[in-house]
């Protein structure tokens, strides 16, 4: 590896740890700033299915941190000069380390995206609830979330497939370069994933924005319909632009580069449906059913997921 690559790596690698700081901070600032709503809203709760998807896509976001933790520093000093072929001083194959930086690289990706389909999940659940007379539109939902879980995880796997990485023993001695670094990855795969996402996104919205105007003009439980179809357009907004700018910049990013924002995008979906769940408790909570003058109940949402 020449001076100049040793120079970018450690560059893109510091860069990358930035982002990966900045995302923890925001995660950990968002748990805090939340607790007294899980606390009371989720902790006490049967275990919906609502509940368990919250647990996956928010916590798994902490063992995601720990794997980052891992990557970062391996691999361990005592590992770089061991007893090899009897010699004294010698490395570890790269082959080796280059196979285990694979390996929690994809458990990483996989920590990810299940985290990122959790939340989804959610999204999922909010247009379910609020179709919940019509079993046809439940169907397609279904079909929809399935379509996009399979479609997302192939490239998953193939984007990390074209990862490569270098270790380099020259540039583990130094102190400050430790860690898994990339130095190849086609990142067509991981764009592709990130517009199946922005699609699906789009699709779930226009659900809930379809169904938002039927009920707008048949009644109903205002507040709590307000807040499901608010929350979810505000989420596709934000979920898109979070997505698309993602998409962007790892078309154009270098390798080393890659990574950088994985994390913090994953935080910002987490922060996202974190509040949609813990909000939309909270109003079912306080929700009350109102009745048209011949005393039928206006349309509501089914809230039995939640």
């Amino acid at each position: 590896m020449s001076s100049n690559t040793q120079v970018t790596a450690f560059q893109d690698a510091r860069i990358t740890s930035y982002a990966e700081v900045a995302g923890l901070t925001l995660l950990l600032y968002d748990h805090f700033l939340m607790l007294d709503g899980e606390v009371k809203y989720i902790w006490p709760s049967r275990l919906s299915l609502v509940t368990f998807l919250y647990y996956v896509s928010k916590y798994s976001c902490f063992l995601y941190v720990l794997i980052i933790c891992f990557r970062k520093s391996y691999p361990p000093r005592s590992a770089l000069h061991i007893m090899s072929r009897g010699i004294p001083g010698t490395y570890l194959p790269t082959s080796i380390l280059h196979t285990h930086c694979r390996g929690i690289t994809i458990l990483a990706g996989w920590t990810h995206i299940v985290g990122l389909s959790a939340a989804e999940g959610i999204l999922a659940t909010k247009a379910w609830a609020v179709w919940a007379e019509s079993k046809k539109m439940r169907i397609l939902i279904m079909i929809a979330f399935f379509v996009f879980l399979t479609a997302s995880y192939p490239f998953l796997e193939l984007f990390v497939e074209s990862l490569r990485f270098d270790i380099e023993p020259s540039l583990l001695d130094d102190s400050n370069m430790k860690g898994c670094i990339a130095i190849a990855v086609d990142p067509r795969y991981n764009i592709i994933d990130w517009v199946i996402l922005m699609v699906f996104d789009a699709f779930v919205t226009l659900l809930l924005v379809f169904r938002g105007l039927q009920a707008y003009g048949l009644g109903g439980n205002s507040e709590l319909f307000r807040v499901i179809y608010r929350d979810g357009l505000i989420f596709y907004i934000l979920a898109t632009a979070v997505s698309l700018v993602t998409a962007v910049l790892m078309s154009s990013l270098s390798s080393g580069l890659v990574l950088l924002l994985l994390f913090p995008s994953r935080v910002l979906h987490v922060n996202l449906t974190s509040r949609i769940v813990l909000r939309t408790r909270q109003l079912i909570e306080q929700s009350v059913h109102r009745f048209d003058n011949c005393g039928q109940e206006l349309p509501t949402c089914d809230t039995s997921l939640y």
